[in-house]
């Protein structure tokens, strides 16, 4: 079962998620707590929802194809882990790569 923790991203893999109150536990990518407020998702592991799509998806980098993958040398060393995973879920909204769900009944 996977629990989830403000926002629901839009997925498959969140089709049966319930929401729940995952605070005060680290996730397993940034090793930061998830607190009150962030977006989480609990399914194997516990995970600030930006983190694990970084983690599938890759950095804004990888995503714009100018990585090391691509042939290019660019990659994303500014600030946290985290603070990279925030801007690859910023840059898939801003591309309509991904969304957010709508808030459930």
């Amino acid at each position: 079962m996977t629990l989830y923790q403000g926002r629901l991203w839009d997925a498959p893999m969140t089709d049966d998620a319930e929401r729940a109150d995952l605070t005060g536990r680290d996730c397993g990518m940034c090793q930061e707590p998830v607190v009150e407020g962030d977006d989480a998702l609990l399914m194997g592991g516990l995970f600030h929802t930006e983190c694990l799509l970084r983690s599938s998806l890759g950095d804004v980098p990888h995503l714009e194809g100018r990585c090391l993958c691509f042939g290019g040398g660019d990659h994303d060393t500014d600030g946290t882990y985290r603070d990279g995973a925030r801007r690859t879920v910023d840059w898939l909204v801003a591309h309509r790569r991904g969304r957010w769900a709508e808030e459930r009944q």
